[in-house]
């Protein structure tokens, strides 16, 4: 199909995930069909690929809680339509379709995005919000021990673990929140928790000192 307009307007609605298509004046050319005039014509398109998901990355905090409650709700409706379908089968007899795919056919898709994947993001900000306080618990008895060293080796002392030790905790502790082998709640603190204990071990160091 091949449109010609005089004035074209494209607009998106991410929440319905389609591309409304306003043509002013347009000429419609359908191979087969021959062509057509219109004056004005609106057509929805829906968004190509995955540019109509959201990543939860891009969601607010309250977004995020209300999209965990909304998936936490889906996921008790499965459940509590799986439990009425395997009563059925029992009461009736009829266990060949457990075998098969009508199950699935019949039962409310889950969500994209998994309900560990909110969680997790929302957790996640919460304690990197809070970090820079334990990095600050670090530093600061840190840089009054080493205060006499060279810069470039006060550095190097500070940054060196940071990248060998916190990032890969904290990354591993992402990975398998997602992956939902682990409680965000306090996975997500594993990194913090590791910078508190080397804070209060420099700055008991520095109290003696």
């Amino acid at each position: 199909v091949t449109a010609q307009a005089r004035k074209a307007n494209l607009e998106f609605d991410a929440t319905q995930g389609k591309i409304l298509l306003k043509l002013t004046d347009c000429h419609l050319d359908v191979p087969g069909r021959g062509s057509m005039w219109m004056a004005e014509e609106t057509r929805a398109l829906p968004l190509p690929g995955g540019l109509n998901r959201t990543k939860a990355r891009h969601m607010s905090i309250e977004t995020l809680k209300h999209k965990l409650g909304q998936e936490n709700q889906r996921q008790q409706q499965i459940e509590e339509q799986q439990i009425v379908q395997a009563c059925f089968r029992m009461t009736t007899g009829d266990f060949a379709d457990w075998t098969t795919n009508e199950t699935a056919k019949t039962t409310p898709r889950k969500s994209r995005i998994k309900p560990t994947v909110l969680r997790t993001e929302m957790h996640s900000r919460i304690a990197f919000s809070s970090s820079c306080f334990f990095f600050v618990l670090l530093g600061a008895p840190l840089a009054i021990t080493q205060a006499r060293r060279q810069v470039l080796t006060n550095f190097l002392t500070c940054f060196l673990p940071i990248i060998i030790v916190y990032y890969p905790v904290v990354m591993l502790c992402i990975s398998q929140s997602r992956a939902g082998k682990v409680d965000p709640a306090w996975a997500m603190w594993i990194g913090n928790g590791v910078l508190f204990l080397a804070g209060s071990i420099m700055f008991r160091r520095c109290c003696r000192n």
